[in-house]
């Protein structure tokens, strides 16, 4: 009997600790819901203040031909999220992976005609939709937004980088890109290209003087 007594203590002493395991990792779960929907909120007030200043960019390249969006997509955001999660737990340990979380977040990049009211036509993905001047407009408007953002955190003018990016883009809005970035608006600027008569002939149609470098085997030359 002392012999049983002392196993059935095991049993309950190991009952008990992985009770209190339990208690603690569905407090810990909570904890972590309530950090991922902070994050969420978080993102969602980033791209709020971000969109003014990426649409300003985008609206002045295509000269208001398209309305752009973007929206910040989480499934933490779901109500049903917490429920949702534990239902695919077993699933998880079997993948060895977890399938749903923070981690799946994705930005949506929208494009349409112009901006819809309650009964026009929804945006569409950039991605599936959008003509290559389109989707190369959009990551230049990300870009120049970028530089406002860093600008306004930072109270310097960061350096800007324009790399290889009249490539599938139409004349109009090459030149309405560099017209743009010419203004004092922007402070030191380097653009890159593989023509370099073409970038010439752009800043002479504008009427802005720039001084131009030029790669050779490694060796940095001004013209």
């Amino acid at each position: 009997m002392p012999g049983i007594v002392r196993h059935t203590d095991q049993v309950a002493g190991l009952a008990f600790h992985f009770v209190n395991l339990v208690v603690d990792v569905q407090r810990e779960q909570a904890r972590a819901g309530d950090e991922k929907a902070h994050f969420v909120l978080a993102m969602g007030m980033f791209v709020e203040e971000f969109l003014p200043d990426f649409r300003k960019h985008y609206a002045y390249l295509s000269d208001r031909r398209e309305h752009v969006t973007i929206v910040y997509e989480s499934e933490v955001s779901n109500p049903n999220f917490a429920d949702e999660f534990r239902h695919f737990r077993r699933r998880d340990t079997v993948l060895q992976r977890t399938t749903m979380g923070i981690h799946k977040d994705d930005y949506a990049f929208l494009i349409g005609e112009r901006e819809a009211g309650p009964e026009g036509p929804a945006p569409v993905p950039l991605k599936k939709f959008g003509s290559q001047g389109q989707q190369k407009t959009f990551v230049i408007g990300l870009k120049l937004a970028q530089f406002d953002q860093l600008q306004a955190a930072k109270g310097i003018k960061p350096i800007l980088l324009l790399d290889d990016i009249f490539d599938k883009l139409d004349d109009h809005r090459v030149q309405r890109l560099m017209q743009l970035v010419s203004c004092h608006t922007f402070g030191q600027i380097f653009i890159t290209d593989t023509h370099p008569e073409r970038l010439k002939q752009i800043f002479e149609a504008i009427q802005v003087e720039l001084t131009t470098f030029e790669v050779t085997n490694g060796e940095v030359v001004a013209e």
